[in-house]
């Protein structure tokens, strides 16, 4: 039985036999392969700060450098509104590709599960199937991707929560220590989730 999917976060991660840092290692994965997770493991071993590990196909990977994903493609839809929507990855990765001209397409980076980004076009992809044109909110810059990717984002899904909570009373904290993020309704806490930060910055001298 599959407990989930994971993808490789890192360049590459160690698969170990026993769910701990100093056992034998059984085999390296690399950045973008998708695995299947048997089950979820809290270490003895720790490390302290994540003790959390997954049981793969030939051992244990830590959590540290695994997205966990889902693979849900999407009926696609025929247009968009003029003033374009939202839309979230509903699969481990897609590649984006750039339309050059006279039938010539370019890759450029990858997308990855759970993202959300802005639809403004349905066009005819470089496989002659549904596309979506996404454009960045920052620039002009606009790339395509398989419209089986993405998901749209309802207009009931953007709805506030606890739409009878003042917003002054909704207050978001995140622990660069603990890779953690609260959200707090006054002071009851209302969801917690692991976060990546990225790497610490440079202390100034």
């Amino acid at each position: 039985m599959v407990y989930g999917l994971g993808r490789i976060a890192s360049a590459s991660i160690s698969v170990y036999k026993q769910p701990w840092d100093q056992s034998p290692i059984v085999y390296t994965r690399y950045r973008d392969e998708v695995i299947n997770l048997y089950y979820e493991v809290n270490s003895e071993h720790g490390p302290a700060w994540n003790p959390t590990w997954y049981r793969v196909w030939g051992g244990y990977i830590h959590s540290r450098a695994l997205h966990i994903v889902e693979n849900r493609p999407n009926l696609v839809v025929p247009s968009v509104r003029k003033s374009g929507q939202l839309a979230e990855v509903t699969i481990p990765f897609v590649q984006t590709m750039r339309y050059q001209g006279k039938g010539s397409w370019e890759p450029l980076y990858r997308l990855y599960y759970g993202s959300v980004h802005w639809v403004v076009d349905v066009i005819e992809g470089p496989d002659d199937e549904t596309w979506y044109r996404l454009q960045e909110p920052w620039g002009q810059l606009t790339y395509d991707v398989p419209g089986e990717a993405m998901r749209f984002i309802s207009d009931e899904d953007l709805m506030p929560i606890s739409p009878d909570v003042p917003a002054e009373n909704k207050w978001i904290e995140v622990s660069i220590a603990r890779q953690e993020l609260i959200a707090y309704e006054k002071d009851v806490i209302v969801f917690r989730t692991k976060v990546s930060t990225g790497l610490n910055p440079p202390v100034p001298e």
